[in-house]
């Protein structure tokens, strides 16, 4: 599927979950020809994955989305080591860290909510440890520099990034 999607060199290649239920090796293989192959033809990579590693190890830029909705956008580094969405900060959270001691990784609580019955407001904010009475009202994406954040309560969380 890889190679028919390259053969005519298209200048967008979408990518959705491309290294799924593949082994490391066979993982590290498929990512580093998709990252050479791009490279040589100029073909722009989106990929869609749950893989932060992934993300970490291939891309320039992160967009982190809930429930349909785009909540924070930057360069990857930026957003891995400093989020600025409560939603970005609990995924990079619970990824297994061998510096903290064994036991129950952490979790996000509650469910994404049902599509048929989206917040009116932020959508993640029915789940947000810092939900606050304003959060109920609909959160525009908000640019700062390089980076976007649809939360307005950004300015004043210090949220933790990937092994803090």
């Amino acid at each position: 599927m890889i190679a028919m999607a390259l053969v005519c060199e298209p200048r967008l290649l979408i990518a959705d979950e491309p290294t799924t239920a593949l082994d490391v090796t066979i993982q590290a293989q498929i990512m580093d020809l998709l990252l050479e192959l791009s490279q040589k033809t100029g073909t722009a990579i989106l990929f869609i994955t749950h893989n932060l590693g992934l993300v970490a190890q291939s891309c320039h830029r992160m967009v982190t989305m809930y429930a349909g909705e785009v909540v924070e956008s930057g360069p990857v580094w930026d957003v891995i080591a400093s989020p600025r969405h409560p939603y970005s900060s609990g995924l990079l959270h619970s990824i297994p860290d061998s510096s903290r001691p064994r036991g129950t990784l952490p979790s996000i609580p509650g469910r994404v909510p049902s599509l048929r019955a989206m917040p009116a407001g932020c959508r993640f904010e029915p789940r947000c440890s810092y939900a606050v009475p304003e959060c109920s009202a609909t959160q525009p994406i908000q640019h700062i520099a390089d980076r976007e954040v649809r939360c307005h309560r950004f300015a004043e969380l210090s949220l933790a990034g990937a092994g803090t």
